[in-house]
């Protein structure tokens, strides 16, 4: 669904600029643009949704942390652009609230 969105806000804008010759390289460009969703998909598909999640975004630079406090770790993803460039593991002693 979220690729649908993506691919009609491009057709939108490249409609307004004039770009019809570039609509199949930006098409192309967001279908091959998931940076570390598969490897986010196959965490909550292993462990669930965890149960806290912390944010950092400037600019290109993202990085995600998935909590799993009461199973004792968290994972973090580090991207820039469309490349998933670290993930890392991190083990501690549960947390229960």
């Amino acid at each position: 669904m979220k690729y649908i969105i993506i691919v009609l806000s491009i057709f939108a804008l490249l409609s307004v600029t004039g770009g019809c010759a570039d609509i199949s390289d930006a098409i192309k460009d967001v279908l091959e643009c998931t940076a570390c969703d598969d490897d986010i998909d196959d965490m909550y598909d292993k462990y669930g949704a965890p149960e806290e999640i912390n944010t950092y975004d400037s600019g290109s630079y993202h990085s995600y942390t998935y909590w799993y406090w009461c199973d004792g770790f968290s994972y973090t993803f580090t991207w820039s652009g469309c490349l998933c460039d670290d993930i890392s593991l991190y083990t501690f002693s549960p947390i229960c609230y």
